[in-house]
């Protein structure tokens, strides 16, 4: 992944300074090269970990506001489909065998 990609991904992931300590530099190559280089897919399984990374977190007052896990939560999972939705499946056309003959249909998502 080169210095431009990084960047985006990081832009994706909203750690655009790369502060999140678990989303280092060399776990998001490690991703991006299990995703074939595919940097919405990359930003999909980011968002899952930041997921994780929130899933034991309790109500929070942050300046007289209120904050329950289950938004962050919530929030990290929406993003992590909004980029599977986005592009991260290279998918285009499925190729399926009746049996009697081969039909090609376009994938839906």
């Amino acid at each position: 992944m080169d210095e431009t990609q990084l960047a985006l991904l990081r832009l994706y992931i909203a750690d655009p300074s790369g502060n999140d300590e678990y989303l280092h530099d060399d776990k998001l190559e490690a991703l991006f090269q299990q995703n074939d280089s595919d940097l919405y897919a990359t930003a999909a399984d980011a968002w899952r970990m930041k997921a994780a990374n929130v899933a034991d977190w309790y109500l929070a007052n942050i300046d007289g506001s209120f904050l329950s896990r289950d938004q962050v939560w919530d929030h990290c999972i929406k993003m992590a489909e909004h980029f599977e939705k986005t592009g991260g499946a290279a998918l285009t056309n499925v190729e399926m065998d009746s049996g009697f003959r081969t039909e090609t249909a376009e994938a839906e998502f």
